[in-house]
């Protein structure tokens, strides 16, 4: 196989797990063609990785979409242009566009591999199986995060207030320190 014919075949499932974790474009395009070329190299070296090369291209978009994410550290505001409120289907589709911006906003409350198995399995609709080869564990190990994972989201939905990413406790500074 070639790159180009690498890029046609999983360009889409490199773009919808970049997306689904960045959700910002830059850093989509950014991370595509990071794992591209990390795969060129990959086949430049001689490693064999044809007969796995969706699982591969799976991990290796996710890891730099986590990495990404973890350099940004911020949420994504929602954005009308990027989930449009208004279409055919009216309240419906509101609704489920606002809870759809609620998961993501709780998707890095999440453990990182919670985060990964909820993202491939609800958004990506991969099987237990190639999630388990993607982010390398048992089937059975996918199984049970994807469990949690969405358990806790739910329990977070139906109770305010939104979890926030857990953040190291700031050193308690005595303020009259500092005054003479």
């Amino acid at each position: 196989m070639q790159i180009e014919e690498a890029i046609e075949k999983y360009g889409s499932l490199v773009i919808h797990i970049a997306w689904r974790i960045t959700r910002d474009e830059e850093a989509t395009k950014d991370i595509s063609q990071e794992v591209f070329m990390k795969l060129h190299t990959a086949w430049a070296d001689g490693k064999e990785i044809d007969a796995r090369i969706k699982s591969w291209l799976g991990k290796t978009t996710l890891n730099a979409a986590l990495n990404t994410r973890r350099q940004n550290a911020r949420l994504v505001p929602f954005d009308e242009d990027q989930s449009p409120l208004c279409t055919e289907g009216g309240i419906a589709d509101t609704d489920r566009t606002l809870l759809l911006d609620k998961i993501h906003q709780l998707i890095p409350s999440l453990p990182e591999r919670q985060q990964e198995v909820f993202i491939l399995r609800h958004f990506e609709g991969l099987p237990f199986d190639a999630i388990a080869q993607t982010v390398g564990c048992s089937p059975l190990a996918a199984r049970s995060a994807a469990f949690q994972a969405l358990k806790k989201i739910r329990a977070w939905l139906t109770s305010e207030p939104v979890p926030e990413k857990k953040v190291p406790p700031k050193s308690e500074v005595d303020s009259n320190a500092f005054k003479k």
